[in-house]
């Protein structure tokens, strides 16, 4: 039984406990082995290269500076140590539908997320969740409190082969025929699972470099492997609702740690090289395919605050974090890379 179960029993709406004496009172007869249940792990390193942590942390945090620092308090520092906590961090739950910027509607949930761009000739889906129920029950009531309905949507892009980010494709698939965009890499992984898209006549196979264009919408396709072999990431521009002021945008389709030296060594060529690919493209805007890397749930709330007149916005857009701090944050994510490598004792090529 949890403890809070317990202390339910023995003290009716119970909530929190105020002052150290009063925990005592409380937990009187309580088994000491249930006091602790509730809480979650500390993952330790005893194998640590403890001098390239310092080195590649404290170079992550010096590039963060201020404006970043939440991202690098959690990729290189919270994520590693407290996983489990993290974990919990992205339980499903329900997050309402937003337009975040003119025609880009976030569809997701806590878990993962879900984007659709409104191209004024139809939708494109940036991934479709974990299963065709999300899909039928989150994305497409997410784009109808818009306007939308599913015989909208155009394309249906893929970022990687887990099934969190392609789980809603084959629903999407068969029920209004659209065509499923993704690497090849990620096709093959995909086809291997009987609930994955199918590679009908309809599919689209990119590679490094492709541009898409539909409607006033055209996106650039870049292949960043090492999350999986098969991860593509996107490049597009956006207008403020409110301004109509017109960014950039990245979409970097996988960011959470690999497991081989390989594929970590991988990731950190990747976000390297996406950082060049930023800078020539003046990519201002973060947006990712989980809340919990692009800090949706914050910005979300932020923005259903946000008033603007003819002096400007209360507030500046959240997910605009300006070109030098994108370049950063990508070379940030390379350093707290390295920095999970070295705490699992790994040594990358490069």
């Amino acid at each position: 039984m949890k403890l809070f179960a317990l202390l339910s029993l023995v003290a009716p709406g119970f909530c929190c406990l105020e002052k150290r004496e009063s925990a005592a009172d409380i937990t009187t007869g309580i088994r000491n082995e249930y006091y602790f249940a509730d809480y979650t792990s500390y993952k330790s390193f005893p194998d640590e290269q403890k001098a390239n942590v310092t080195k590649y942390l404290s170079e992550a945090r010096d590039l963060a500076q201020q404006d970043i620092y939440p991202y690098f308090a959690r990729d290189c520092s919270s994520l590693p140590i407290y996983s489990e906590l993290d974990r919990l961090s992205q339980s499903n739950g329900f997050v309402p539908a937003t337009e975040v910027f003119s025609g880009l509607f976030f569809v997701g949930q806590v878990a993962w997320s879900s984007w659709a761009y409104g191209t004024g000739d139809g939708l494109v889906i940036f991934d479709t969740l974990a299963s065709a129920e999300e899909a039928e029950k989150i994305i497409i009531p997410g784009i109808e409190k818009f306007g939308y309905s599913g015989k909208d949507i155009k394309y249906v892009l893929i970022s990687h082969e887990h099934f969190d980010h392609y789980g809603g494709a084959r629903y999407l698939q068969e029920k209004y025929n659209v065509p499923v965009v993704a690497s090849a890499n990620a096709w093959e992984a995909m086809l291997e699972d009987s609930l994955g898209p199918l590679k009908n006549d309809k599919a689209l196979t990119v590679s490094d470099g492709y541009r898409l264009t539909v409607g006033n919408l055209t996106l650039t396709f870049y292949e960043t492997p090492g999350h999986t072999d098969g991860t593509i990431s996107w490049i597009f521009p956006v207008n403020d609702l409110q301004s109509g002021e017109t960014h950039v945008a990245a979409l970097y389709g996988g960011m959470g740690f690999s497991k081989t030296a390989e594929t970590l060594t991988q990731q950190v060529a990747s976000f390297e090289r996406f950082s060049g690919l930023a800078g020539q493209h003046d990519v201002e805007v973060l947006i990712g395919n989980h809340q919990a890397r692009d800090r949706s749930l914050y910005h979300l709330d932020l923005l259903a605050h946000r008033e603007c007149g003819d002096k400007g916005c209360n507030v500046a857009n959240p997910y605009v974090i300006g070109a030098d701090a994108y370049k950063r944050w990508c070379k940030v994510q390379s350093l707290c890379i390295r920095t999970y490598a070295a705490r699992m004792n790994m040594y990358l090529s490069q």
